[in-house]
């Protein structure tokens, strides 16, 4: 399962992410093992009518207990300071028109996403694949 990790504080890195992850994985497996993480990702979007920039972090746990764990534990934990919003990474595609439960009735465009946003990936290559998280484009 991908977790992403909403608004990480800019200085974070892919280290960051793991170390993060394995901190508090030690506080809720009974065995103290490490949670097993198999990519990590860094997605710096871009605004740049307004310049704005916002970092989000993506992280792999294949083991869909721990990552269900890893979502209860570290949503609201801070990292490097700042409090992180940790959930299961969704993928959407460009026609996906999803329904939120708590904004039926709003007055809201249906397609509210932001097309001039720039995304670029900071990442690292998982172990036995050379896939990046998001796509089945090879890296490099």
């Amino acid at each position: 399962m991908i977790l992403i990790l909403c608004n990480i504080p800019s200085v974070s890195s892919l280290d960051d992410l793991r170390q993060f992850i394995e901190k508090y994985s030690k506080s809720w497996n009974p065995l103290k093992r490490s949670v097993e993480v198999s990519g990590c990702e860094i997605l710096e979007i871009l605004d740049p009518t307004t310049g704005d920039r916002e970092l989000h972090g993506l992280v792999n746990i294949p083991n869909f207990q721990q990552a269900n764990a890893a979502i209860q534990r570290l949503n609201g934990r801070k990292l490097l300071g700042r409090p992180v919003r940790v959930r299961e990474y969704v993928y959407r595609s460009p026609g996906d028109r999803r329904v939120n439960l708590r904004c039926q009735g709003l007055n809201r465009p249906e397609d509210r996403r932001r097309a001039q946003l720039k995304v670029r990936r900071h990442g690292e290559e998982v172990e036995a694949a050379t896939h990046n998280l998001l796509s089945d484009t090879p890296l490099g």
